[in-house]
């Protein structure tokens, strides 16, 4: 293996409004992944689930 000493160096740049755009995405994301199952457990009758066999 060849080692080569170079350092990378990454700009980043950070800025307000890119970590409330973060948190906009991963709240629409979630909400949107619950859909489904909420959609499934609403049709559930609350005696179906009660209901000792």
């Amino acid at each position: 293996m060849i080692k080569i000493n170079v350092p990378i160096i990454i700009p980043v740049i950070l800025l307000p409004t890119l970590y409330l755009y973060s948190l906009l995405i991963a709240v629409a994301t979630s909400i949107v992944a619950s859909v489904p199952s909420l959609i499934s457990i609403t049709r559930i009758r609350p005696m179906e689930v009660l209901r000792i066999e």
